[in-house]
């Protein structure tokens, strides 16, 4: 997926970003798929947030396994930064993820892994890699300027029982993704289902769902309490379960600094709090 994909991510930050006015569609008849895809993931996920997530991946049925992590997003200068540490399990604990967001609106991701002791970056060629052996895989974190995408309004549709815009998105070469389709709830713009496709395949390889009766509505923002990752074909999915999401306008930018990756014992919201009221980094 490429929060952001947005900016996930913004995972959770997976896909998007900066419009004119966050959150918001221009009162028109007929909007641009631009502005229906910018709107929604602006809403739902580009904004200065702090989170704290859990993936619970399951195979072959009732096999599931326990991934936690927590992730601060913010734009700077209109481009998304998002910082990911884990915090579960304990073998993971510590490891960490800087995506930044360049001009050209291609990603510079980099991880920390504390058995190897210094920072690397996320080669291309394996930004479709697993992610953690979830179903998410590193591109699915990334954001991702919807200005880089062919975009075009496809038939309005009813999703679970909602009106829903459907856009669908010729992605850049650099993708693994040969397409994908957003699914946009009409009345608050809240993305409801994302398909992703393979060059010619004619079914996505996979989708990143949410109910829309988990999706609270909060200050003029969106928090989906889960998403779930599933992989067509597969006995394989992974459920994205969003324990806390507590919005932060005055997130720092030194809070992306490149020096955080290797502060592996950095507790994020600490961060956050210390570095808004000026104090000292230790």
């Amino acid at each position: 997926m490429k929060r952001a994909i947005a900016s996930l991510l913004g995972v959770l930050a997976m896909w998007g970003t900066a419009s004119a006015e966050p959150g918001v569609v221009e009162d028109v008849a007929d909007p641009s798929p631009h502005q229906i895809v910018q709107a929604a993931f602006d809403r739902m996920f580009n904004y200065p947030s702090v989170r704290s997530v859990t993936l619970r991946i399951h195979r072959h049925g009732d096999h599931v396994t326990y991934r936690s992590f927590d992730v601060v997003y913010k734009k700077i200068d209109g481009r998304g930064r998002t910082l990911l540490r884990f915090t579960e399990p304990p073998y993971l604990r510590g490891n960490t993820l800087l995506i930044i967001e360049e001009d050209d609106g291609r990603n510079d991701t980099w991880i920390y892994q504390r058995e190897l002791r210094r920072p690397r970056r996320v080669l291309a060629g394996h930004k479709g890699d697993s992610f953690y052996g979830s179903d998410l895989s590193f591109e699915d974190l990334e954001h991702h300027d919807w200005r880089r995408y062919e975009l075009r309004r496809l038939p309005d549709t009813t999703e679970q029982g909602k009106r829903a815009f459907v856009v669908e998105a010729s992605t850049p070469d650099d993708s693994q993704y040969a397409k994908v389709i957003a699914t946009v709830e009409r009345d608050r713009l809240a993305l409801l289902r994302l398909d992703l496709f393979k060059a010619g395949s004619g079914e996505p390889i996979k989708s990143l769902e949410f109910a829309a009766n988990e999706i609270e509505e909060e200050n003029g923002i969106l928090k989906p309490a889960r998403m779930w990752v599933r992989q067509r074909g597969r006995d394989a999915a992974t459920e994205v379960i969003f324990e806390k999401i507590e919005d932060d306008p005055q997130i720092a930018d030194s809070v992306f600094a490149t020096m955080r990756l290797e502060r592996s014992g950095d507790d994020l919201y600490r961060l956050v709090e210390r570095l808004r009221k000026g104090a000292p980094t230790p």
